[in-house]
């Protein structure tokens, strides 16, 4: 923690994981505090990934933490289911209520009527385990959209494809980083299906590395029917002939540079053309 320039004002290192910005890239952040509330998120310039680099989700979490539409106590439903009446209650009613309920089931149809899941991983795996069993219920589960429709596929592709799961060398675990003897830049870097576009290090690849491996000389080759931004980068990535790009929805021509400028991606069957 420091003080930052501005009179009253704190800065907080620290690492955002979920109920942060929603993810488990475990992105260096800097937290500032002025009068007890958080004026700002940035990112951590010392962060030894990260060195400063921050998605939207980051930049935008007071947005998250002050909006008036967030919820900061429990509320049980009045009325009929659907009639969207609330009353807002206190914690310990909240789990009297949860507890009480849970013990009516399990005394009319035993403890393993209880199903107890969750998402991703992240920090909830242990404590919703322990109490699934003290509950008595042996049935405790991830269901079946965790990880199976992000992870598993990439882990699936890499032995299908390579024997093995691996990830690209961005010196991500030298301690001098792109300085360490040992690490050499790649002559080319090539992106295949990838989301090339996100901050975090979530599956072990950050979409700026590719930035920083392009600073160092590397060529990328990227093989995907979607419009990629970082493809326009000089001596980046070998495309068409630029009026064809023009000519293919999604695309548009800057007066700055006269280099293609993609929109928003899209999926599009005419974009699959571009790939040389």
């Amino acid at each position: 923690m420091r003080s930052d320039a501005n009179a009253g004002e704190r800065v907080i290192k620290m690492g955002a994981w979920s109920a942060g910005p929603g993810c488990h890239g475990g992105c260096g952040v800097e937290v500032h505090v002025k009068d007890g509330k958080v004026t700002k998120i940035e990112g951590d310039p010392d962060h030894p990934w990260y060195h400063g680099r921050a998605c939207a989700r980051v930049l935008a979490m007071t947005q998250y933490i002050y909006s008036p539409n967030r919820l900061r106590h429990p509320l049980k439903r009045m009325g009929a289911r659907g009639e969207d009446k609330w009353l807002e209650i206190s914690w310990e009613e909240a789990f009297d209520i949860c507890e009480t309920r849970m013990r009516e089931l399990a005394d009319k149809y035993g403890p393993e009527c209880m199903l107890f899941t969750q998402g991703t991983g992240r920090d909830v795996g242990g404590m919703i385990s322990f109490l699934a069993y003290s509950y008595g219920s042996p049935n405790w589960c991830m269901m079946g959209l965790s990880g199976h429709s992000c992870f598993t596929p990439q882990l699936a592709a890499g032995y299908i494809t390579q024997g093995d799961f691996t990830f690209p060398d961005a010196a991500q675990f030298l301690p001098d980083r792109y300085d360490d003897p040992e690490w050499v830049a790649p002559k080319c870097v090539i992106s295949w299906g990838a989301s090339m576009n996100r901050g975090c290090v979530d599956h072990y690849w950050s979409g700026h590395w590719f930035l920083d491996q392009m600073r160092r000389g590397a060529k990328l080759i990227v093989i995907d029917p979607r419009c990629m931004a970082l493809t326009n980068w000089p001596n980046g990535y070998k495309s068409t002939p630029r009026k064809r790009w023009r000519s293919l929805p999604g695309c548009r021509q800057r007066k700055s540079d006269r280099q293609p400028e993609c929109m928003p991606p899209r999926l599009h069957p005419a974009l699959r053309s571009a790939v040389p």
